[in-house]
């Protein structure tokens, strides 16, 4: 029932709330679990499903019986599972009850009040914006009819999927007038004259229609900070969409014929008048300069509304509104919505041309919406079908708006009657007997005084219409039973060759049943599509293949009780064979030879009971999604919304195949059987393989895997909370333990290959993290090059942090790094390099003195020795007591030191006093023990336990180059002019929290991605990076760079390097630093960063590339795609893109680029880390 009422955008907000107590009344005793699911299907689904959960939030909001009572239920939910809950919907919920917070009985909810009082601010800002918006609606509707004094809001579809910034509502008023409200959220401060700019045209187009209103509003967001919405209402009365309006036509269709014809002919005379309102439509838009367009771009049959009463045609203005909103760049996420649009509603990607796809428009984009739109209202298939206007139709969607005709010719062409005569419907359609009984029908229709719109020539018209609509296969198998002279004759019919360049599915159909049931045929060029199982009845012994590319190769049809054993199937990379089955269950497909194939799985139907044994599967992909966007990728990581296409593979066998590059993209495995496989280059893409079967005898490299699927970081790590990526949960799918481990063992060997680099890896620290958090799970721990892998990535990664005091970092950061000390191996020499950092987390994590000092002989012996030397008993608790090295700077030396008044004192048991030698910020009941400073004792001890000598830097000051960007004292006159009081102290605080980052004082998390920060940040930023005024802006630079070059904090000019160097290293160290700063640890969010701070960066870069260029070319190069071609760029330009993408496949990621810089620089000759490590601020 949930999931029916969320399918829909209509679907009464009451109606669901009933439905989830009613969930909940079931399970009373697990509230949480039922929560959970509701909350899967809720942010899972759809849009639809999304904007019922907002709606549900408005609902909460209010003080009524029926939520009050959900709320009962709710609250013990969100306590029993809160820790599982995301951040997102947990905030929604918690929201909706902060102004009742003081009502809640601390016992019984005891991590929700402590959540509410930590985040009161926030949910209040929260449940505020969510109100000023509700009360804004209700205001415009008081305002339209202010007879009206309540209006009830229901939420309509908000685009998610997309990222798109609509969000639309239905308000209804006490006197059943209904409005449909559309928000547009803008991406900057307008003034007055500029919402005039967008207003005003609209007024203009919409002069003579009173039910269209488009204004301006300023609403808060959920941070507080008020913004500019640009809304659209629509009065909804009386109209219907063109899609609820063909829904109801097709219903007459069941009634039979008869009821049919009349509903075609309905159909072509409401297109023919939306034909008429679209070309007024256009010439209104050409006399409306401002709007700079001449066609509406997305029609639809959701954005068609008819008038009940009269069928008058009405548009929807939204779109319009979309696109001039679009063009100017105004909208939130511009570049993301050129290039994805929503599958539903406003944006139908199914309807939209080539050209908008690409954001662009042309005088014929509407000429091809059309197109579509006359394919669906008569529901036929132009690939298969003959039916009238099936040119006209074709020639309406070309893919080059200059080959489609004009609005006139359509309409002329409808208008003169598709003349259907006795000929035409006795050879393509139907024979004789039958053509007697329609034709005499549409006389008499035609004689019918209660049908005066009716002609013959349209009822013959409406005939052939009906016989190709594709839901009337029965009624139109049982009318080809006649053979047509003009086919191939009878006789040796079994073995011939089907090569007519002509042939398709209906000709074919004129061949006899049994002509097919011994197989042996080879198709070559001919059109199978649709044919299978109603005509073509078995494939066993056949061949299909497309030499001639310009032809159609697809297959598709019914496989049921299907025999197709040795099928050939020749089809090429460049141009493979598509099999699309309506059904593929019961089928025999053993002994088959398949090359260059794409099988993509049944869209209403598991695909079940299926033998592939002893097949060779070479160049083949069985996908639930459309073979293009997983090759598009190149075979890599799927768009998460499309998650919810993944289809089954139920009691299928691929027992004994022998592959050369077979994929399987967005599958679940059920009963699958892959015994004796022999594959080689093999891919997964998000496949779940817990119910599929491995034999027990699998060996290591039964199945070879694609090493280049681990290059794609997308696959290797999800950026959703607590989420794996899409290989290692495919991994950890697997039952069969050799196969996880063999499977993990390439994988590994894979990334050394490409990743390991003079031992130090360029493998960004989120991938890493979730390789680790895969890889040292206990299945793998007896693989010795998974855990050598593991213990050299933990190194790497905690290689710059094993000097320092972890008291300047978040608390988050040190859980960060005791749970990679606990993953390294037993076996692992690595722990030797981190007693210091592991000391520093005994107290929060004692395990680890267990791992880090009693488990590691060296550690004892030299403690042991230590105490000895000291002449004093080890005491019981002596290995809390740490050995830390520090660099002597009277001697030059390494080496262990206390006063000699304190080893006296150790000496002679005295009580000691160790705070004064306690390094600041180290826990005080930990005691650091340091070694005495004669040479002669130093020298045994070093010379007998040499891993204990090591560097350890005292941190200098260190410089902050934004002391010169973001200090109120430093902007130039023309920056500050443009200041507020309030931006003045707000840039005073982001100053402070800065500081506070570069000289490791505590502090907590500053989010800087809000409207109004990222404005302020451009407003003193801009300066250093204004495109438009770039030799400025490089002077501005330059002049700080030489600036900081003499700061003595740096102490850079004596290390040997040239002036030019030494600005270019600067570069890349104020560059890696405003990276860090935007991303999720510091400045920025799980998917938004400052882009003041990433432009910064960029330009910054260009700096070093322009300062350094042997530097930048020791780097090395990058790959990346473009038009589905894999192309190399230099390492700092690909930084650039990913920080500024001008690609819309680009990957952009802060944080990958960060740890990138650092892997470069690690893996780079030219410059030393010592240098690197000092000037780094983070």
């Amino acid at each position: 029932m949930l999931h029916r009422l969320l399918k829909y955008s209509s679907s009464d907000i009451q109606e669901i709330i009933k439905c989830l107590k009613a969930w909940f009344a079931e399970s009373p005793e697990q509230p949480g679990n039922v929560l959970l699911l509701i909350i899967d299907i809720f942010v899972s689904r759809g849009s639809n499903h999304l904007s019922h959960f907002e709606a549900l939030l408005f609902s909460l909001d209010k003080e009524k019986p029926e939520t009050g009572s959900l709320s009962f239920y709710l609250k013990p939910a969100i306590e029993a599972v809160f820790e599982q809950l995301h951040p997102k919907y947990k905030q929604g919920l918690l929201s909706t009850f902060i102004k009742d917070k003081n009502t809640l009985e601390r016992t019984r909810y005891p991590q929700i009040i402590a959540f509410m009082d930590n985040h009161e601010e926030h949910l209040r800002r929260i449940f505020n914006a969510r109100n000023e918006k509700s009360l804004a609606l209700e205001l415009i509707g008081q305002q339209l009819f202010p007879s009206c004094q309540h209006w009830g809001i229901q939420t309509g579809i908000f685009n998610y999927k997309a990222g798109l910034p609509i969000e639309t509502y239905y308000l209804t008023g006490e006197r059943h007038r209904c409005f449909e409200a559309t928000l547009f959220d803008i991406k900057k401060s307008i003034s007055h004259e500029d919402l005039g700019s967008i207003v005003t045209p609209f007024q203009t187009l919409y002069a003579d229609d009173e039910r269209i209103t488009v204004a301006g509003l300023n609403l808060p967001d959920n941070n507080g900070i008020s913004r500019t919405v640009i809304i659209t209402l629509m009065e909804t009365d009386g109209l219907t969409t063109l899609r609820e309006w063909c829904e109801k036509e097709n219903n007459r269709i069941k009634r039979g014929f008869p009821s049919a014809v009349v509903t075609y002919v309905n159909k072509k005379n409401i297109f023919i008048k939306i034909l008429a309102a679209v070309a007024e439509f256009r010439q209104k838009l050409r006399l409306t300069p401002e709007l700079k367009t001449e066609s509406y771009g997305y029609l639809n049959l959701d954005n068609i509304m008819l008038r009940t009463c009269d069928l008058n045609i009405h548009l929807n203005p939204t779109p319009i509104i979309w696109q001039l909103l679009q063009r100017l760049k105004l909208t939130v996420n511009n570049d993301v919505a050129v290039s994805h649009l929503s599958s539903i509603g406003m944006l139908s990607i199914t309807c939209l041309s080539p050209e908008v796809r690409r954001g662009k428009f042309t005088a014929r984009t509407d000429v091809y919406n059309m197109g579509v739109i006359w394919e669906k209202i008569f529901d036929v298939n132009i690939n298969v079908c003959d039916f009238p206007y099936c040119e006209e139709i074709t020639s309406c969607l070309d893919s080059l708006p200059k080959r489609r005709p004009e609005f006139s010719t359509v309409i002329n062409r409808l208008l003169s009657p598709y003349i259907t005569d006795l000929t035409h419907l006795a050879t393509q359609v139907t024979d004789k007997k039958d053509h007697d009984i329609l034709y005499s029908y549409a006389a008499q229709q035609y004689r019918n005084p209660g049908a005066p719109d009716l002609n013959l020539a349209d009822m013959l018209d409406a005939t052939a219409m009906y016989l190709a609509n594709t839901s009337h296969k029965n009624f139109c198998t049982d009318m080809m039973k006649t053979w047509p002279q003009s086919c191939v004759p009878m006789q040796d019919i079994n073995q011939i060759q089907i090569n007519s360049k002509n042939m398709n599915a209906r000709h074919i159909a004129h061949f006899p049943r049994d002509s097919f049931a011994s197989g042996g045929f080879r198709f070559m060029n001919c059109n199978l599509a649709g044919a299978i199982g109603n005509v073509v009845t078995t494939l066993t012994d056949c061949s299909i293949s497309y030499p001639n590319t310009r032809h159609s190769a697809e297959i598709s049809g019914f496989f049921s009780d299907f025999q197709m054993q040795n099928l050939q199937l020749d089809g090429s990379s460049t141009q493979p064979i598509r099999v699309a089955p309506a059904l593929f269950k019961h089928v025999n497909a053993s002994k088959n030879t398949w090359r260059g194939v794409d099988f993509i799985l049944p869209t209403n139907d598991v695909m079940s009971d299926v033998s592939f044994n002893h097949s060779n599967l070479d160049s083949v992909l069985f996908s639930s999604l459309p073979a293009e966007i997983v090759r598009k990728n190149n075979f890599g990581m799927i768009d998460s919304s499309l998650r919810n296409m993944r289809k089954s593979m139920m009691n299928i066998e691929f027992n004994h195949i022998t592959s050369d590059h077979l994929v399987f993209a967005d599958i679940e495995f059920k009963k699958t059987f892959f015994y004796k496989p022999k594959f080689q280059d093999f891919i997964a893409i998000r496949c779940d393989f817990s119910d599929a079967y491995f034999d027990d005898d699998y060996e290591a490299g039964d199945i070879k895997l694609n090493k280049q699927q681990f290059n794609n970081w997308e696959r290797m790590y999800s950026r959703q909370e607590g989420a794996q990526g899409d290989i290692p949960a495919m991994f950890d799918s697997i039952n069969n333990i050799k196969v996880k481990k063999d499977f993990a063992q390439q994988m590994v060997q894979a990334l050394i290959e490409h990743f390991f680099v003079n031992g130090r890896t360029i493998i960004p620290s989120p991938v890493a993290n979730g390789l680790l958090q895969h890889l040292t799970q206990p299945d793998y721990q007896d693989v010795e090059c998974i855990r050598n892998f593991c213990d050299n990535l933990i190194s790497v990664m905690l290689h710059p942090l094993r000097d320092r005091l972890l008291s300047d970092y978040p608390d988050h950061f040190r859980s960060v790094c005791a749970d990679y000390l606990m993953k390294l191996s037993a076996k692992s020499n690595h722990r030797l390099k981190y007693q210091f950092l592991a000391y520093q987390l005994y107290k929060q994590h004692p395990e680890l003195k267990q791992k880090f000092s009693i488990e590691i002989p060296q550690i004892q012996a030299a403690r042991e020795y230590i105490s000895g030397t000291l002449g004093i008993d080890e005491p019981d608790d002596f290995h809390w007591v740490f050995i830390h090295p520090r660099w002597r700077s009277e001697t030059g030396v390494n080496g262990f030191y206390l006063s000699s008044d304190a080893v006296h004192s150790l000496q002679h048991h005295d009580a000691f006093d160790y705070s004064h030698i306690i390094p600041i910020g180290v826990d005080e009941e930990m005691r650091v023990l340091y070694l005495p400073a004669e040479k002669s004792l130093n020298d045994s001890i070093c010379a007998r336990f040499p891993f204990m000598i090591r560097h350890f830097k005292l941190d200098k000051e260190t410089y902050h180059i934004l002391d010169a960007l973001l200090n109120i004292d430093n902007l130039p006159m023309t920056v500050t002019e443009t200041l507020t009081s309030s931006d003045i102290l707000r840039l005073t605080v982001i100053h402070s929290h800065i500081n506070a980052l570069v000289h490791h004082k505590p502090t907590t998390k500053m989010e800087l991605t809000a409207l109004a920060d990222e404005i302020l940040l451009k407003k003193a930023l801009h300066l250093y990076f204004d495109v438009d005024d770039k030799d400025n802006s490089r002077l501005r630079r330059d002049t700080l760079l030489a600036t900081a070059c003499q700061h003595p904090a740096l102490n850079i000019a004596g290390d040997r390097l040239s002036v030019t160097q030494q600005k270019a290293i600067l570069s890349l160290s104020i560059a890696d630093f405003l990276i860090k700063l935007a991303s999720n640890y510091y400045c920025g969010s799980e998917y938004l960063s400052p882009t003041p701070f990433r432009a910064l960066a960029h330009a910054f870069l260009g700096d070093l590339r322009h300062l350094w260029p042997e530097l930048v070319a020791s780097f090395g190069l990058a790959q990346y795609r473009e038009d589905d071609q894999l192309k190399t760029r230099g390492r700092v330009e690909d930084w650039q893109e990913r920080l500024l993408p001008t690609n819309k496949t680009t990957f952009p990621c802060a944080a990958m680029v960060s740890s990138d810089i650092s892997a470069a620089m690690n893996a780079s000759g030219l410059v030393d880390n010592v240098i690197w490590r000092r000037i780094s601020p983070l």
